[in-house]
Order: C-alpha cells, then structure tokens, then sequence
C-alpha cells in the first residue's frame, strides 16, 4: 500500500511539474472541437474509416482510465461521425 501511495504521489508531482492540470478547472469546460488527429475527410472521399481513439481523462482519473471514442465515415461522405459518452454516472445511458 505504501509502494502504491507513493507512486500515486510521484504521479501527481510529475503532472504539477509539467504544468498540467491536476485538479482545477472542470472537464465540463474542456475543448470538444476536432485535434486534427485523422485525414480530412474531404480529402478520402472515396474511401471509408472506422477508427477507435483514447485519450487520458481528466485530473486524476487520467492516472488510471481513458476516455475512448469511436469515429465512423461511410464510402462517399466527406463528414466524421463521432460516438462517446462523457460525464460520471449519467443516468440516461
């Protein structure tokens, strides 16, 4: 228990040190806008895509979960559609 307190505290002082935030401003203030990780769509019109992606949630859940979304594009479009759930305990699941 010890061994695991202590990493979480190394955790924790690694993140203060890079300046990332740890605990403060809310997740549900956080930017939902494209990072630009997959082609534009545009440019593979004619191919289809299915592509899994994560990424570290916020604060301190982020030392041991992700946040996985799933995007789509069918044949022909020139649009992602993007399916993920976002928020704790959301009853309307």
């Amino acid at each position: 228990i010890i061994i695991a307190l202590l990493a979480l505290l190394a955790s924790y002082l690694t993140d203060r040190a890079a300046n990332r935030p740890v605990i403060g401003d809310s997740w549900t203030t956080a930017r939902r806008d494209s990072a630009q990780l997959l082609a534009d769509p545009a440019s593979i019109k004619d191919s289809a895509l299915v592509a899994v992606l994560a990424a570290k949630t916020y604060g301190w859940r982020g030392h041991f979960t992700v946040h996985t979304w799933l995007v789509y594009k069918r044949s022909g479009e020139t649009h992602y559609t993007r399916y993920d759930v976002i928020g704790w305990r959301n009853s309307d699941l």
